[in-house]
């Protein structure tokens, strides 16, 4: 006699035709089979194999890991220095070096195209041993050199002034460059080398620069002389913009003023800075004006009003009616000397300004009066369009804030990020307006440097290129890359660094409690080589939590696109997989790179560890193996079926012991409730009998 355990109740088996007690066990199917009656037959349809893509990445970076049942994280990376912004992906693009003339070394406020060329404004190495002039220079695309114009070479100069020729701010204004510098004592109306300067040239190739600061431009000791002596980038002391008829600038008026302190002040001049006036002060301790632009005016959509981003708020400047209005709700800004640095209007219409916190907000305007702001990450991973989406950051070795952004003429907009500390690296990140994804296009090898100052522009011979300039110890150093906007499909000559890398999620294939057997990895690409001495991508991973970087599965070459795990292919275990890819180039060419679609990972989860029974209950074997507590014959048989029943219906998992092995618990699947074929004794007069008979059940353990 056999019997099992279920619910702690004891049950007797029947007995097959072979005389045999009927309990059957097997494993639970934990794979069903794709159902494809027509049509071309996927590599998804081959249940014996998971095959698992890594292909675009339209999440940009920032997801440590994946979830394939939720979709979170597929088609992000973890991070990537390779540029993985297009449908093919390819070697990060060269940063090539410019070159610039002593002695003002340090590009400063910013870029601008003008009369054909682009222009760039520098300053001195502080403190100066002699000539301490500000300079203008123009971009030659053929010798890769900013070079010194025939006669507008020189912005200000002094004989040797301890703060030095400083550049705060650049524009233009009918059809002239305006550019706010210090005074430094050499021009018409010169004061203190500590106050506020303005210059302008119609083209410094034909013209000389002309001090501009007319009647009612301040002509007082105004900046301060710690922030002076330093050849910084973050002398956030002016900030200007063209409103067509009129030109505004405003000026901080720090603690040391003479003039007013603790104030920025709006001027503006509409006769070429012969006269100024003011027009609105902002009072405030510790203001200081980041950027001033043209943007859609928030209480009349259609027009266009000037609007000043501080530290602290945004402010729509009125120069007709003297009015500056605050835009932002307090806390937005928290006025911190970092908020706001990093500051634009995108060609979407958008405003977007930096945070302190690393993290860079997006203004739109969604209705009169009604500014959506807009938390687009990086740092937290907060990306906000129309819904709330979360990503995993940053990794610790790239965090920090931004020091400057521009838009360019695509999806495209540019942010020099990070590298403030000893243990971060800064990078030049590329943010995609259409999908709110981050993108890395340029880092730094070097810790503890910062980017900050960015230009895009396409003149002297018509070539895109985005130009970065990285704070130096003696001089700036600036670089560019050439079609950054483009992708390697376009037809376009392009320089390529030597390597690239990209840091894939961690991916537990969809279920991170079960061990799978990876078995190969394949490789779509091209432009590979047939030895790692040319073009080549190597495939690393770390198993279960380890580094990136722990194991190395080979090079994907030419003839080489499938990638063996395990000694002989037998595949290796692993609950989670984290994959990282680099890109090599020949050293001797630049031009070329690997063309990389798509890595699928093929593995299979290891589904077949529940088992499931099945057996019939002999309802009169079990009525006489009942305790003798129970001791009516109706009443034995009748609660037999109902401890049956109570099984089947059960929400929770019960105990079964079938033989010698361990107790496990189980459930009865909806569809297979059990089976009861009996027939009704003892029924005569009003005695209604009882059930006997045979009960069919399946049971199963559960994940």
């Amino acid at each position: 006699m056999a019997t099992v355990m279920l619910n702690a109740n004891r049950y007797v088996l029947a007995n097959d035709a072979q005389g045999h007690p009927a309990l059957t066990e097997q494993y639970v199917p934990r794979q069903s089979n794709p159902l494809r009656l027509i049509g071309t037959v996927f590599r998804e349809n081959d249940p014996s194999m998971g095959h698992y893509v890594f292909g675009e990445f339209p999440l940009g970076i920032g997801w440590a890991r994946s979830n394939r049942v939720t979709g979170r994280g597929v088609g992000g990376a973890r991070f990537a220095t390779a540029d993985i912004r297009f449908q093919t992906q390819t070697l990060q693009l060269l940063a090539e070096t410019q070159t610039h003339a002593s002695p003002a070394v340090h590009p400063k406020a910013r870029f601008i195209d003008h009369a054909g060329e682009t222009w760039g404004f520098f300053e001195r190495d502080y403190p100066p041993a002699g000539a301490v002039d500000s300079v203008c220079r123009d971009w030659n695309a053929a010798t890769d050199t900013w070079d010194t114009p025939t006669s507008g070479a020189v912005i200000t100069q002094s004989a040797g002034v301890a703060e030095g020729a400083k550049v705060f701010a650049a524009g233009t204004h009918k059809g002239n460059i305006f550019v706010v510098t210090n005074d430094t004592g050499a021009g018409a109306g010169a004061g203190s080398a500590r106050s506020f300067s303005v210059t302008r040239n119609p083209n410094p190739e034909t013209t000389a620069w002309a001090e501009v600061k007319g009647v009612g431009f301040p002509d007082n000791t105004d900046i301060t002389v710690a922030v002076r002596d330093r050849n910084n980038f973050d002398d956030t002391y002016a900030a200007i913009v063209d409103e067509g008829n009129i030109l505004l600038v405003a000026l901080l008026f720090d603690a040391s003023a003479t003039t007013v302190t603790n104030a920025i002040r709006v001027y503006e001049t509409s006769d070429l800075a012969v006269n100024w006036a003011l027009t609105v002060t902002i009072p405030g301790v510790g203001e200081s004006p980041m950027g001033f632009h043209r943007w859609r005016d928030p209480t009349n959509l259609a027009q266009i009003t000037s609007v000043l981003v501080t530290n602290y708020n945004i402010y729509k400047i009125d120069s007709a009616a003297n009015t500056a209005t605050a835009l932002l709700p307090n806390g937005v800004l928290s006025g911190n000397v970092d908020d706001g640095r990093a500051n634009t209007v995108g060609l979407d219409g958008s405003l977007y300004l930096s945070l302190a916190s690393g993290d860079n907000l997006k203004l739109t305007l969604v209705a009169e009066n009604h500014i959506l702001i807009e938390n687009i990450g990086p740092a937290t991973g907060m990306q906000v369009n129309g819904k709330f989406v979360s990503n995993d950051g940053l990794p610790a070795a790239f965090q920090g804030r931004a020091n400057f952004c521009l838009d360019t003429p695509s999806d495209w907009m540019y942010w020099a990020y990070g590298g403030h500390a000893a243990a971060t690296n800064a990078t030049v990140l590329a943010y995609s307006k259409s999908r709110m994804a981050w993108y890395v296009m340029y880092d730094d090898p070097t810790a503890n440097v910062d980017l900050y100052l960015l230009g895009y522009s396409t003149e002297s011979d018509g070539i895109p290129r985005l130009f970065c300039v990285e704070e130096g110890a003696a001089a700036a150093v600036m670089t560019h890359q050439e079609y950054p906007n483009t992708p390697v499909t376009g037809g376009q000559t392009q320089n390529y660094e030597a390597s690239s890398y990209i840091r894939h999620p961690v991916d537990s294939h969809g279920d991170p409690r079960t061990s799978k057997g990876v078995y190969h990895a394949i490789m779509d690409a091209d432009n590979l080589s047939a030895a790692d001495t040319g073009e080549y991508i190597q495939l690393q991973d770390g198993l279960d939590g380890a580094a990136d970087t722990t194991n190395n599965r080979g090079n994907f070459l030419s003839g080489t696109l499938v990638l063996d795990y395990g000694a002989s292919s037998v595949g290796v275990s692993a609950l989670n997989v984290g994959l990282r890819e680099t890109l090599f180039r020949d050293a001797g060419n630049t031009t070329d790179t690997p063309r990389r679609r798509e890595l699928v990972i093929q593995a299979q989860p290891k589904l077949t560890d529940k088992r499931m029974w099945d057996f019939v209950i002999d309802l009169d074997a079990t009525a006489l193996e009942a305790p003798p507590t129970l001791v009516a014959t109706a009443e034995i048989h009748e609660t037999i079926i109902a401890n049956i029943e109570a099984v089947a219906e059960s929400v929770t998992k019960v105990a079964f012991v079938a033989g010698g092995q361990a107790s496990v618990n189980v459930f009865v699947p909806a569809n297979q409730a059990p089976v009861f074929t009996t027939w009704i004794v003892g029924s005569e007069g009003d005695n209604r009998g009882y059930r006997t008979g045979l009960v069919s059940v399946h049971v199963e353990e559960s994940s």
